[in-house]
């Protein structure tokens, strides 16, 4: 199509990026001209990633009612970019899109595009978006479209869809995962109790999906049916069952009952990849002192600002018994070595008595782990290794860090004399004095400054 404003033609037939920019930014869009919005819609087709870049993020910071009008019919575009872009803007006008996409699905006979902007629709919480799904499903015969009705129901709460989607969940397997998530949205109790017989349906997928649900339409009986079901539910179940028991006990109040059972639980849902789950197991266990269940924690420290901040807490209520079994995780080699070096030496910085409290034969085992660490592949092991042996043991620290280790780790050594600086102990001024005929005139240098600050003579 032609454009009509000449200045924007020309730019576009140029793909200026640089005028166009300065172009869209002169317009007054309060008192945009319709043609105008046509002309710059029209502009999407050039394919050409920067006029199209402007125009979109001119097109997502403003809102011009009459845009969905004009870029709708583009979801039948060939040009895959373009269809997408499209449904980027449809998308972020929202309500303002919803005439345009019940008119285009209304005209379409193409069940691909149908879908593209049933998907769109059903995104919208509005009556009007609920109607139009309605319609939709009362004509269309195409499982992809009837999925998009079932999703925009759920997601528009739509008390009135229930029948429907009861209906829809005998009709295909296919569809009884998406009715089920759904009725889930959609919270009353006639949607729960259907859920709840759907449970006893022997496909996998559905009793997943039913267990993920009663998170958000549980009452307090499904609370208590979960805490059942988690007793001998399968692996694959856990997560969703304590997910949701999780969601039930912020609702109500409730405390999870503990047993080998539900540890066991626990334990599998430790084991998971996903950090907001690690995070849930990780809240139900706050109230429990379970060594095996904190050693599994301390595998995640350092993942998550939040499950630090838990762990450190449980770790800091429990730090005799911690600090037991800390010498066997870090020999373990975790991935998170450095993570847990840093912990302990918090601990240790946060309590004056900590070291003084613990048995010879655990600080002896943690010596050990820590002196393994030095040779840890990663620096900041090997530099909070070197910290935490000083604050372990001083004579055992200075016998560990020969030459060779001190050679190979040029900050580590620089980090080294600085730690010295606050340290009264004559091995450690030997051991400086030595530093000041080091090859490397830095490290010379930083010994003698720090033996003149503690005002030791040497030659």
């Amino acid at each position: 199509m032609e454009l009509k404003n000449l200045e924007l033609k020309s730019i576009i037939e140029a793909t200026d990026t640089e005028q166009l920019e300065k172009f869209l930014e002169s317009i007054d869009v309060q008192n945009i001209d319709e043609n105008l919005i046509t002309d710059l819609c029209y502009s999407m087709v050039i394919e050409n990633k920067g006029i199209r870049n402007l125009l979109i993020h001119f097109f997502l910071s403003n809102r011009f009612e009459s845009l969905p009008n004009c870029v709708v019919n583009y979801i039948s575009s060939k040009d895959i970019t373009l269809r997408n872009l499209t449904g980027e803007i449809l998308l972020q006008y929202n309500k303002f899109s919803i005439d345009s996409l019940i008119d285009f699905i209304n005209k379409s006979e193409n069940d691909f595009d149908i879908k593209f902007a049933a998907d769109i629709l059903a995104t919208i919480v509005d009556e009007k978006s609920e109607h139009a799904l309605f319609d939709l499903l009362e004509k269309t015969k195409n499982d992809n479209v009837i999925i998009s009705c079932i999703e925009g129901f759920g997601n528009n709460r739509s008390v009135n869809s229930i029948d429907k989607l009861k209906d829809l969940y005998y009709q295909k397997d296919i569809f009884k995962p998406y009715v089920i998530e759904a009725l889930g949205k959609i919270g009353s109790e006639e949607s729960f109790k259907f859920i709840i017989e759907c449970y006893k349906d022997g496909d996998p997928l559905v009793k997943y999906n039913v267990l993920e649900s009663l998170g958000n339409i549980g009452n307090e009986d499904s609370f208590f049916f979960l805490i059942g079901e988690l007793q001998d539910a399968d692996e694959s179940f856990v997560e969703p069952i304590l997910e949701s028991i999780y969601k039930l006990q912020n609702k109500y109040g409730f405390d999870l009952p503990y047993d080998e059972k539900i540890k066991r639980a626990l334990l599998i849902m430790l084991n998971q990849t996903d950090v907001e789950h690690i995070k849930i197991a990780i809240k139900f266990l706050t109230p429990y002192n379970d060594l095996e269940l904190i050693y599994e924690m301390l595998r995640h420290y350092g993942i998550d600002e939040e499950i630090d901040s838990i762990i450190f807490n449980k770790v800091s209520q429990n730090v005799n018994e911690v600090f037991s079994i800390l010498p066997q995780i870090l020999i373990s080699n975790p991935s998170n070595t450095s993570q847990l070096l840093s912990l302990i030496l918090q601990l240790i910085e946060n309590n004056d008595e900590l070291l003084s409290n613990l048995n010879k034969l655990t600080l002896h085992k943690l010596i050990d782990a820590v002196s393994r660490c030095l040779n840890h592949c990663e620096e900041m092991a090997r530099l909070y290794s070197v910290e935490l042996l000083f604050k372990l043991d001083i004579e055992t620290a200075i016998i560990l860090l020969n030459e060779e280790f001190l050679n190979a780790n040029f900050w580590i050594k620089l980090r080294l004399i600085e730690i010295m600086e606050t340290i009264n102990h004559p091995m450690v001024n030997d051991f400086l004095v030595k530093l000041t005929e080091d090859e490397n005139e830095m490290i010379r240098q930083k010994a003698i400054e720090i033996l003149n600050i503690k005002n030791f003579s040497f030659n």
